[in-house]
């Protein structure tokens, strides 16, 4: 009798467990296909957004020059390299995600630049402008940069886009390059100076200074990111193949879930054809449309910062590299 009552409740037990597993596995259908579904709804806002803005003018570029390629490339840069800071960071947790995106995204931006810049040099491209190439021009970027508030704090503090600008802004006033005579980087002199110049803007790196872990993961993937990118720009392969292999190398070396790129993927891409032609009052009025579009989207919260991260990367970054490419 005890045997069989025990079997009953042995039984109960397994049927109240699939029971719960698999209410907790519908449930958590419904909310992968509520948060799809919101994605997509925000972006065909976005497609119908950039629509509007381009029938107001702005540049007119009708043809993709190497100055227009490079600067969409040296964004792409920027961004991907930001958001796979943000993934190899997480491992010292959400902290460690944040200050892993302020690294990440000011490394790949530099690093694309300078390197394309003695790329340029071998090839004499640039004789009139050698030092400039080495070292950078004195304050050759202007300080310029939109704020991407988190919610409704609007502070410039917590946008990376605009820190990553005036960083950058502080690189090149420095003079230092951190590129040798061969084309390769003091990796380490460069992420320590990129530690302390975020300093003077946000204390959230000040803690990451001396974590070698962090810094090896981070400098990994952000010259990982370079590399494929620059084979874009030599048109050894896609964009998308270029992801891929980004995506690949967050999963087998840092534990990214597949498809970790995919909302950069699909995002990114509309986001950098659009400002790329517009003049900077439309970048501005874009740029606070879009904001809106994405704190009355339905997207999670989780999802509304990815997007908030790409989105701040992509404008900013655009707004810089332009700035000094028309110079």
């Amino acid at each position: 009798m005890k045997q069989f009552f025990l079997f009953n409740v042995i039984m109960c037990v397994l049927c109240l467990s699939s029971c719960t597993k698999d209410v907790i596995d519908t449930q958590a259908r419904k909310d992968s296909k509520f948060e799809n579904d919101a994605y997509t709804q925000f972006l065909q806002s976005v497609d119908s957004l950039s629509a509007s803005f381009s029938t107001r003018g702005g540049d007119d570029i009708t043809e993709v020059t190497s100055e227009t390629a490079k600067r969409v490339l040296i964004a792409t840069a920027d961004a991907i390299a930001a958001k796979g800071g943000a993934i190899a960071g997480s491992s010292c947790g959400p902290i460690g995600s944040g200050a892993g995106s302020f690294v990440g995204s000011i490394l790949g931006s530099w690093a694309y630049e300078k390197y394309l810049e003695w790329v340029a040099e071998q090839m004499d491209e640039k004789k009139d402008n050698k030092e400039g190439n080495k070292g950078g021009n004195k304050s050759r970027a202007p300080r310029v940069g939109l704020p991407f508030p988190l919610g409704n704090i609007a502070d410039a503090v917590d946008s990376i886009g605009f820190i990553h600008n005036q960083v950058i802004a502080d690189m090149l006033d420095s003079g230092n390059s951190f590129l040798s005579d061969d084309g390769s980087f003091d990796k380490g002199e460069l992420y320590n100076y990129c530690i302390q110049a975020i300093g003077k803007y946000t204390s959230i790196c000040s803690s990451f200074s001396n974590n070698q872990s962090f810094r090896d993961k981070i400098l990994g993937i952000v010259f990982m990111s370079v590399n494929a990118i620059y084979s874009v720009e030599k048109q050894e392969i896609s964009f998308d193949e270029a992801v891929t292999l980004i995506e690949d190398s967050l999963s087998n070396s840092y534990g990214a879930a597949p498809n970790s790129l995919y909302t950069f993927k699909t995002l990114h891409p509309k986001l950098i054809k659009a400002v790329t032609s517009m003049n900077e009052d439309d970048v501005n009025n874009y740029t606070e449309d879009l904001l809106n579009i994405i704190k009355e989207s339905n997207m999670s919260s989780e999802l509304k910062n990815e997007v908030r991260l790409i989105s701040d990367m992509t404008v900013n970054s655009n707004l810089l590299w332009k700035s000094v490419y028309q110079q």
